[in-house]
């Protein structure tokens, strides 16, 4: 299997990956040094354990750099790796965002797709709506590796998962 690599904008698997619902709330401590509260991979709050199923964060959970709720989506980038112009997060409704480090193997609804793996992912669920970003790159099942451009580092950090 030949792996060919192309060059485009982050990459979005908004429609690709399987669509679910959850309300945005609140997490149960706060990080030190920051705004934002760290969620507990323990006991998280039945807003956060959605999320968690959402974004794949149980077989992950030694990927997971950081997981938050943001109070505006449009300031995401400020905490993770994204470019900042990402349409899906235009708004001012709350994000709950999880950050990856490494590879993370997703189902896509796409029949020709079928699995990708997705390295350095971000997954955010804004009203509901989750949206995986691709920040490194994407692999599909046919060896196809597409390269996503390099995003700035961000100014602020997320809280990583409190115990």
């Amino acid at each position: 299997m030949s792996t060919t690599r192309r060059s485009g904008p982050v990459l979005v698997l908004t429609l690709l990956l399987s669509g679910c619902l959850v309300r945005a709330g609140g997490s149960p401590e706060t990080a030190p040094g920051s705004t934002l509260t760290a969620v507990s991979l323990g006991s998280p709050s039945p807003d956060a354990a959605r999320v968690m199923e959402l974004c794949a964060v149980a077989p992950h959970t030694e990927q997971v750099i950081g997981m938050a709720l943001v109070p505006y989506a449009r300031d995401v980038a400020k905490y993770a790796r994204l470019t900042g112009g990402e349409i899906e997060l235009q708004s001012d409704h709350p994000a709950w965002v999880v950050a990856f480090r490494g590879p993370i193997a997703y189902t896509t609804l796409s029949f020709s797709a079928g699995a990708v793996t997705a390295y350095d992912p971000v997954c955010v669920v804004v009203d509901g709506v989750r949206t995986v970003f691709v920040t490194s790159g994407t692999q599909f099942q046919d060896g196809t590796f597409v390269t996503a451009p390099p995003a700035p580092t961000p100014e602020l950090a997320l809280p990583t998962l409190a115990p």
